[in-house]
């Protein structure tokens, strides 16, 4: 058998989740919601930290300085764990039979 890549735009689904995958689609879960949160959280605080160190004289002995990086630790570990925990349950798809291409 065989083997050619597929077009990356196969692999998504289409408009409303039309398409031959849109039944495996998953649903964004609480748990998911949450590490998206803390991700966006993470990016703020990434910019308040940078920003704070490179225009506030003495900001690394600030009170904010110890907390404004937490949520993007938080979110890593979390999407760490999620990742060995749940993993990814597709096969892999970026090469299919010649036969299926045709």
């Amino acid at each position: 058998m065989r083997l050619v890549p597929t077009a990356c735009n196969e692999l998504a689904p289409g408009p409303r989740g039309a398409g031959r995958d849109a039944d495996k689609v998953q649903t964004i879960g609480l748990m998911t919601r949450i590490l998206g949160l803390l991700l966006m959280a993470g990016c703020f605080g990434y910019l308040i930290d940078f920003f704070g160190s490179v225009l506030v004289t003495g900001y690394p002995e600030t009170a904010i300085a110890r907390f404004v990086t937490l949520p993007a630790s938080l979110e890593e570990i979390g999407t760490c764990l999620w990742l060995l925990l749940m993993g990814v349950h597709e096969p892999n798809r970026l090469f299919v039979s010649a036969r299926d291409a045709a």
